[in-house]
């Protein structure tokens, strides 16, 4: 990295890196092995793979292997779901191998050892990364056994859990089918990998603030442990996903310095609750989110489900639903300048033509 101030401690050799010894691996294995045990660093388990003959140390040359299993976790509303796109890395010393997890949570490495290797993930891709706690938080990670063969791992609880929820749901949002919505902030030159902190230590469900990203450094989102790691944690981390891409949205080059400012806070958190239902439903059937109030409203919803609601007492749990055949799409293609609730119900109005539009400004003043 230019201009910043750095010491060369070592030159360190990696024959695995060694262009002319490319194919040689044997060569190499020998190398590694008698350089570890001459300096004292091959552990008891390599160490009882040598055996005295002659009065010399032989080595035993074991089979290659490759690093290869499948990353599973319990999800109390849908049992053992595999977990897509996680990082999978089996290192040995300075070598590590590396491979991302498939649609049924396998993985295979593209590279092999002879030796145990450390597994591990790292709850991150290209375009996001999972941290644990909140401000300049660490990488989350979960660190497996050092083994020969395949790792099978099934996550079942604990913090790794919430981790692994988080990433399915930003796995989602960023790599997956979406119903043609527009990505969440990609990481690019101008700007930085999405963050995303799991706080363990405050009771909240979660928040989105994209000053926090602006450095690529602190957290944009904060997810808390508030729900268990199943639907609620997934539909909370998609709800803030859609709040980063509705800023990027509005201003698709900077962070918009009129966000919090100029957009009414319904409008805001009434589509991202419309996202979360969207895109959850997709994993969750059956989730719908339950009751919600004059700020966190069902509007989105209401304007894409089939169910026709009639007023109910409040107003609120029961709009004036005579809206439907809109698609998650067509409603954000509208809010790049809607910032007021009455400019989005007309942007919507005056964009499409819907035979049920004359009963949007019902639905709109049933959720005032």
């Amino acid at each position: 990295v230019p201009n910043v101030r750095r010491d060369l401690i070592e030159e360190l050799y990696i024959p695995e890196e060694d262009p002319e010894l490319e194919g040689n691996e044997d060569f190499i294995d020998a190398l590694v092995d008698e350089a570890l045990f001459l300096t004292g660093n091959l552990d008891a388990e390599d160490m009882n793979e040598r055996v005295e003959s002659g009065g010399s140390n032989q080595r035993i040359m074991g089979r290659r292997w490759t690093p290869a299993g499948r990353i599973t976790m319990r999800d109390n509303e849908l049992g053992i779901v595999p977990i897509e796109g996680a990082k999978v890395r089996a290192r040995r010393w300075f070598t590590t191998k590396k491979a991302f997890t498939n649609a049924q949570g396998q993985f295979r490495c593209s590279g092999s050892f002879r030796r145990r290797a450390n597994y591990s993930i790292k709850w991150e891709r290209y375009h996001f990364s999972i941290r644990r706690g909140s401000g300049f938080s660490m990488q989350a990670l979960f660190n497996g056994p050092k083994m020969k063969g395949d790792w099978n791992l099934n996550i079942d609880g604990g913090r790794s859990a919430y981790y692994a929820v988080v990433h399915r749901a930003a796995n989602h949002y960023y790599y997956k089918s979406i119903k043609s919505l527009r990505r969440p902030p990609l990481n690019s030159p101008v700007r930085a990998q999405m963050k995303i902190a799991v706080v363990f230590n405050d009771n909240e469900y979660g928040n989105h603030n994209q000053w926090r990203g602006i450095l690529g450094i602190p957290s944009r989102i904060k997810i808390w442990h508030t729900q268990p790691p199943s639907k609620g944690t997934y539909a909370t981390t998609i709800h803030e996903l859609a709040h980063a891409s509705h800023c990027n949205i509005i201003s698709s080059v900077l962070p918009s310095i009129n966000w919090e400012a100029r957009i009414e806070t319904k409008v805001k958190e009434s589509w991202a609750r419309g996202v979360q239902w969207e895109l959850t439903r997709m994993v969750y059937p059956a989730y719908w989110g339950g009751a919600t109030n004059e700020t966190y409203t069902n509007v989105v919803i209401d304007m894409i489900d089939t169910q026709r609601d009639d007023l109910g007492n409040n107003g609120h749990i029961f709009p004036d639903d005579q809206v439907t055949g809109y698609t998650i799409r067509q409603i954000e293609d509208t809010m790049n300048n809607s910032y007021t609730w009455n400019e989005w119900k007309n942007n919507i109005i005056n964009r499409y033509n819907n035979a049920t539009e004359n009963n949007l400004q019902r639905l709109f003043n049933s959720w005032n």
